[in-house]
C-alpha cells in the first residue's frame, strides 16, 4: 500500500515538473564562480530575457573548469534559475518520471506475492 502511495505522489509531482521541463528550454551559460571542478556559479539568459545566476553542483567535467568557460544547460519553465542541469544530463530531464512506475510495478509484484501466501 505504501508503495502505491508513494509512487502515485512522486509521479504527480514528477509529471509536473516533466512538463515544466519540456516547457523550458536551452541556453548558453558562463561560468562565473568556480569552487572545485564538481561546484561553480553560472550565469545565462532566458529566453524571456531572465538573467539567472545560479551556484550549483555539476557532474565532475573531464577537463578542468575555469572562469569564462561555456556550457549548454536546459532550464525548466518552474522557476528557470533553479532547475537547470546540463543539456546532455537525460536521467535529469526524465529519471523523475521514469522512476515511479518502476516503485509501482515492484509495489504490485510484492501485493500478488503476498496475496499468493495468504
Amino acid at each position: 500500500m505504501f508503495w502505491t502511495a508513494f509512487s502515485g505522489i512522486v509521479t504527480t509531482l514528477g509529471l509536473i515538473f516533466f512538463v515544466g521541463d519540456i516547457s523550458g528550454s536551452n541556453a548558453e551559460a558562463t561560468v562565473v564562480h568556480v569552487y572545485s571542478q564538481e561546484a561553480y556559479t553560472v550565469r545565462f539568459t532566458t529566453r524571456d530575457g531572465e538573467a539567472c545566476v545560479t551556484a550549483q553542483k555539476w557532474t565532475p567535467s573531464t577537463g578542468p573548469v575555469k572562469v569564462a568557460d561555456t556550457l549548454r544547460v536546459h532550464y525548466s519553465r518552474i522557476s528557470p534559475c533553479d532547475n537547470i542541469e546540463p543539456a546532455d544530463d537525460w536521467f535529469a530531464r526524465y529519471g523523475a518520471i521514469l522512476v515511479p512506475p518502476a516503485f509501482l510495478a515492484v509495489g504490485c509484484v510484492n501485493l500478488r506475492r503476498l496475496r499468493r501466501r495468504v
